[in-house]
């Protein structure tokens, strides 16, 4: 496709300037003519490079978009099964005794140890 569109760049002024003269005259392509065509062919073929430059970093953000789509749902993920152990851990740390109580327990039981003796 590209090639075609640079041929048409090329053979169009051509085929302009043929048609302009009469059938009997030769289209003379003048040294200035084919200056302006060389840099138009560069300039065009610069665009058509910037264009596969530019895809190509597309490309290449899109799947660091899509890598760091799965990464953002797997901490998801995670922050949610940490918040699960984390409810679990402070049910059971509900359920067991302060630590007033259980210093309160040490002492009589030291108390009785003592007695014992």
């Amino acid at each position: 496709m590209r090639k075609k569109l640079l041929l048409g760049l090329i053979l169009v002024p051509l085929a302009i300037t043929a048609s302009c003269g009469t059938a009997k005259k030769e289209v003379k392509v003048t040294p200035e003519q084919q200056k302006e065509q060389i840099e138009l062919k560069e300039k065009y073929q610069k665009l058509l490079d910037e264009i596969d430059t530019m895809k190509d970093k597309l490309t290449k953000i899109k799947e660091e978009k899509a890598a760091t789509q799965e990464r953002i749902a797997y901490l998801e993920n995670q922050i949610a099964a940490l918040e699960a152990e984390k409810a679990s851990l402070q049910k059971e740390l509900s359920t067991m005794p302060s630590r007033e109580s259980l210093e309160q327990e040490l002492q009589a039981l030291q108390a009785q140890l003592g007695g014992e003796q």
